[in-house]
């Protein structure tokens, strides 16, 4: 919980901002979800959280936004993603997927190497549209 609190000061920026409304919403310092721009359920639920974080996948590779089938699958009421800044998203991801056991490195303040977050994010998202197509 501190860790995430920490990404609340320096981060700064769009990935930072990502990372910082993320880590909000998981500890209910804001009800706001970082990617639907929507209140969110409250305790914030597995389902929502897979929601968001696949959408940030999808926003972070400038990739199409999830598929009725997607939402189906994740067992999460669509909905439309207006937060739609790859770096933003990337942060969003990061902090979501780690939080759901997705992503096994904690996310790093400042974010690591933006030349890397697009292809990452891309990857990412073709496998997991592979795997249920």
């Amino acid at each position: 919980m501190d860790m995430l609190r920490a990404l609340h000061g320096p981060a700064g920026g769009d990935h930072g901002d990502g990372q910082e409304q993320s880590a909000w919403w998981a500890t209910d310092i804001t009800w706001s979800t970082p990617m639907s721009r929507r209140g969110g359920e409250r305790p914030v639920t597995w389902a929502e959280a897979r929601g968001e974080c696949w959408m940030a996948v999808c926003a972070a590779a400038e990739a199409a936004p999830p598929t009725a089938q997607e939402w189906r699958l994740l067992g999460a009421a669509p909905r439309e993603t207006v937060a739609t800044d790859p770096a933003y998203a990337h942060g969003a991801w990061e902090v979501l997927g780690w939080l759901l056991g997705e992503r096994p490195d904690r996310p790093q303040v400042g974010g690591g190497n933006p030349s890397t977050w697009w292809w990452e994010a891309a990857q990412r998202c073709a496998q997991v549209r592979e795997r249920i197509a």
